[in-house]
């Protein structure tokens, strides 16, 4: 189990993502920004997301995850939902020493992983890519999450 504390995803608060996408189809890198909002309470702990890349047109994108976490070792926590483009998807939250692996994989084929790591209490770095279904990769980012406050745990 991991000595280190982790802030992100595991507590209540509004975070920011902010850095670049960059897109192998168009050659191209574009900003991108992403709010999330995590709640956790004795009822539920949801996680949703808004992320868009600032590209022309801008592509938004937006998740709702109702997280499980493994009662016995607290290192993992686990989601599915349905997606419009890559149907249905089941993704985990993985604890390290010093940082979170973020993953997840569709039953079309898609798939992404991205590497969490903390810098204190309130700032993590994340570097991250998608996958076609032929293992190509089609999205490659990196970007700064801070957090930004505490929800109010309704």
């Amino acid at each position: 189990m991991s000595s280190i504390h982790h802030t992100y995803i595991f507590e209540s608060g509004m975070w920011e993502k902010i850095g670049e996408s960059f897109v192998n189809k168009t050659q191209q890198t574009y900003p991108l920004k992403e709010t999330v909002l995590c709640e956790r309470n004795a009822r539920c702990w949801r996680v949703v997301s808004e992320k868009t890349i600032l590209r022309n047109p801008p592509l938004h994108s937006t998740q709702h995850l109702d997280m499980q976490q493994d009662a016995k070792m607290h290192t993992w926590a686990t989601w599915s939902l349905e997606h419009p483009r890559f149907g249905k998807m089941r993704g985990s939250f993985t604890v390290f020493e010093t940082g979170i692996i973020s993953r997840w994989s569709s039953e079309k084929g898609f798939s992404s992983y991205a590497v969490l790591t903390k810098v204190n209490e309130t700032t993590y770095k994340e570097n991250g890519f998608s996958f076609t279904p032929g293992e190509k990769v089609f999205e490659q980012w990196t970007a700064e999450v801070k957090k930004l406050g505490i929800s109010t745990g309704r």
